[in-house]
């Protein structure tokens, strides 16, 4: 107690003051993101247009909405409460579904910082925990992709608005009513129905964190020590009830969904080739994501390197069975699909890296204490004094790094794992934004008016108006998209005669194009000028306008 007591406080700064500017300075910074500059909208290929598509779909369809981006009645794994609940927002104050996304990075920034500030208190029991996990957790990385679960600071403003990020705040505040019941600090009937509450919707929003964080209760349940049988039961009894309570949710079974039983098989996320075997699958090199690849795991992880070690020095010495298993359970879908296919296994290295941060941030807390202790007894061994400044040096660097790598994507030059810096507002004209292209680009289009564009281009058309022949990202629920996505291939394929082309317009009823003209060969424009019409030129970017004749 009385080191506790002695490092909450370290010179002028006492360790909730620390938390408090860590977490409202990028707050400030991550809202005006948000709701003014949206970086995000500078990205054209990004999961985030897989979102405004729907929210526009919903705000324009509320009680029965459509699939967001291709004209047909089948719904998206999106179409969850948490996008409901942005709905009615959007639909009571006259928002669209960017600014909705505003709204929700900010309110999922907000459920992670108190998220860390309750688990990590609560967990470790020091002062300083949050304040470590915060800097931990947003900079201890490399220089990463921007991608789902991945907290890095850059990483975070491109996906703070996404389900996953609002399904981790919840995960934290989970975990840390978890620890209350257990604890017997709050009642155990109580806790356990919010839990169960909490469970249905973590798996509804985005199951995939929703796996994470219901293990990550389930784990603390079964592993914290001097709990009573009778409290662990009732407590995974009730995270089981809710993670099947998802399917009184009346817009899609999650669970199918989840098995691959939605769709057809084709369409599912369980698509995969095990059934020839571990060995075949292994050689066949189809699970060489860029998750697998040392060189990019090398960069891309970067600080997080260090808690790497901090975890396996506590495999080694057995210490804390919570961050040890945590970290096990997730890394076994990620090497198990080495031999088989498991959908999204290399998502779970993300989540294995939130336990190997917890290992970085309990050794640092360690490390935190016995300085302050020695300090105060006038003893500070030199090498306990290099260990220390040389860890303040690190976090000091780590902080610099990740602010300057953020900074520099304001500008557009983006530095990618591959260590080329990427020009990311060139391709756009005028330095503008992909909605203001796409409603310069789009007058007369129509929300049902069907546009056909090679998939990266269609990508963002449907978040300003429009549909596409098919979309860019995976929808289980669509039982046709791969049949789409050939039909698009061989639109814009050379070879296609123009009797085919003129059928895929009749069966999908498309009624624009859309073109990026510096990357069509020329043959491909003589006969577009013979079948269609220019409507808006913007840059580089072309909406033709189909004949009625064609």
């Amino acid at each position: 107690m009385t080191t506790k007591l002695s490092t909450d406080r370290i010179g002028f700064l006492s360790a909730d003051a620390a938390y408090t500017i860590l977490a409202v300075s990028i707050g400030f910074w991550l809202c005006w993101d948000a709701l003014v500059f949206q970086l995000v909208t500078y990205s054209p290929y990004a999961d985030y247009w897989e979102h405004t598509a729907l929210l526009t779909e919903w705000l324009r369809n509320f009680s029965d909405p459509s699939n967001p981006h291709v004209l047909d009645d089948s719904l998206s794994p999106r179409y969850m409460p948490w996008f409901w609940l942005l709905t009615l927002v959007g639909g009571w104050f006259g928002l669209d579904s960017v600014q909705l996304m505003g709204i929700s990075a900010v309110v999922s920034y907000a459920l992670i910082v108190i998220g860390i500030k309750l688990f990590f208190s609560e967990y470790f029991r020091h002062s300083w925990a949050p304040a470590i996990a915060f800097m931990v957790l947003f900079f201890g990385w490399g220089v990463s992709w921007n991608w789902s679960n991945l907290y890095q600071l850059r990483s975070f403003f491109y996906v703070a608005g996404f389900p996953s990020s609002f399904v981790f705040g919840l995960s934290l505040i989970g975990f840390w009513l978890t620890l209350r019941v257990l604890r017997q600090q709050v009642g155990l009937l109580f806790g356990t129905a919010i839990l169960t509450i909490l469970a249905a919707l973590m798996f509804l929003c985005h199951p995939l964190t929703g796996v994470f964080g219901i293990s990550g209760c389930g784990l603390l349940a079964i592993t914290q020590a001097n709990v009573d049988l009778r409290q662990r039961i009732v407590l995974c009894l009730g995270l089981l009830i809710g993670s099947f309570a998802v399917e009184l949710w009346p817009y899609f079974s999650t669970w199918e969904v989840v098995l691959g039983k939605s769709g057809n098989i084709e369409s599912s996320w369980s698509i995969g080739a095990e059934a020839s075997g571990p060995l075949a699958w292994f050689k066949s090199g189809l699970w060489m994501h860029i998750f697998y690849q040392p060189k990019l795991l090398l960069v891309m992880l970067g600080f997080c390197w260090l808690c790497v070690f901090a975890w396996l020095y506590l495999l080694f010495c057995r210490k804390d069975a919570f961050i040890l298993l945590g970290g096990l359970a997730m890394l076994l879908p990620y090497f198990a699909h080495l031999f088989v296919s498991v959908p999204l296994a290399h998502r779970f290295l993300l989540f294995a890296i939130f336990y190997f941060h917890m290992a970085g941030i309990k050794l640092v807390l360690v490390l935190l204490d016995r300085w302050v202790e020695a300090r105060n007894s006038g003893s500070v061994e030199p090498r306990l004094q290099l260990l220390a400044y040389s860890t303040a040096g690190v976090f000091g660097v780590a902080i610099l790094f990740n602010v300057l790598l953020l900074a520099s994507d304001f500008t557009g030059k983006h530095l990618n794992p591959q260590l080329r810096v990427v020009d990311k507002f060139a391709a756009l004209p005028n330095d503008e934004n992909v909605v203001d292209l796409y409603r310069r680009l789009t007058p007369g289009v129509g929300p049902k008016d069907v546009v056909i564009a090679p998939l990266g281009l269609a990508w963002p058309l449907p978040t300003v108006t429009g549909k596409a022949v098919a979309a860019y990202h995976q929808n289980p629920l669509l039982s046709d998209q791969f049949e789409r996505l050939g039909v698009v291939a061989e639109f814009f394929a050379l070879d296609t005669d123009s009797q085919r082309r003129y059928e895929i317009i009749e069966t999908y009823k498309v009624n624009y194009m859309l073109l990026k003209v510096s990357d069509v060969p020329e043959s491909f424009l003589g006969w577009t000028v013979v079948v269609a019409e220019p409507i808006a030129v913007v840059g580089d970017y072309t909406m033709y306008r189909f004949l009625p004749a064609s």
